[in-house]
């Protein structure tokens, strides 16, 4: 795995950038960071990668992910007045309405979060606006996952964009071993972070790695979403045994009350 920037997932929190690649060593995965392939040709049977400031790579296949253009050339869009951005985007309000008055947009193409389940709630509003309703798009805890092994769940920011932001944070955190269900499931690995404000107990981002960790991370989202503090999130019963518990156990551990965490030095 070859990647431009300077560690694995680029975008994501550092801790779980840092969990997965050594998660992906474990499994013989080379992670290659900070450099840059200047071209891939075909060698017999493998393809060749040539790295910058690297030893070539060869692999059987090649899956190059690089990211997204606009696709909203030859659309007529301009003929009936709708405004572009600069990356060929179309810009919309909480309504998904365009500068055009009853003409919407929904999905990529207006940017910013693109992730499927966005743009069905994005379509959802935009239809229900065009019927004559008045819905208003609301991006407040919205969930991604990476479906890696294993796997990543987020919603809210990374403990680097909270600390941009200003805020003093409180961290918690749980392992994944530390659940009698990861056991049962032999899948030990991972962990959950939550980052919180510290003057408020407001929850800035939660980020799950391991089992099913874009289904746990939902509990998070509706914590998010609904504004719903560290504290009683952590004080919410969880049945056990569950991987949800981690949940649980990193919003006590906000506050050092996770009883089933060893004290902190």
């Amino acid at each position: 795995m070859v990647e431009l920037l300077d560690r694995a997932l680029p975008l994501g929190d550092e801790d779980v950038s840092k969990l997965i690649e050594r998660e992906l060593k474990k499994q013989k995965i080379k992670v290659i960071t900070g450099r840059k392939i200047i071209k891939v040709e075909a060698s017999g049977n493998e393809m060749a990668a040539q790295i910058e400031g690297g030893d070539p790579v060869t692999a059987d296949l090649v899956l190059v992910s690089i990211g997204r253009t606009f696709n909203t050339d030859n659309l007529g869009l301009d003929k009936i007045g709708v405004a572009f951005g600069q990356r060929g985007d179309i810009p919309v309000n909480d309504k998904m309405e365009t500068n055009v008055p009853g003409v919407y947009a929904a999905g990529d193409v207006v940017g910013g979060l693109m992730l499927a389940h966005v743009a069905s709630a994005e379509g959802v509003v935009a239809a229900e606006n065009a019927t004559g309703g008045d819905a208003a798009m609301d991006y407040r805890g919205i969930p991604a996952g990476i479906f890696t092994h294993p796997e990543v769940g987020v919603v809210g920011i990374t403990e680097s964009q909270a600390r941009d932001e200003g805020h003093d944070l409180r961290i918690g955190r749980f392992q994944m071993r530390g659940l009698g269900k990861a056991h049962a499931e032999r899948e030990i690995s991972g962990e959950v972070k939550v980052i919180a404000d510290a003057e408020d107990d407001s929850i800035l981002g939660v980020h799950v790695v391991g089992l099913h960790a874009a289904d746990l991370v939902h509990e998070a989202a509706v914590a998010i979403r609904n504004n719903i503090s560290a504290t009683d999130l952590g004080g919410t019963i969880h049945s056990h045994p569950t991987l949800s518990e981690a949940i649980m156990e990193a919003a006590h551990d906000v506050h050092g009350t996770a009883i089933h965490n060893p004290p902190k030095k």
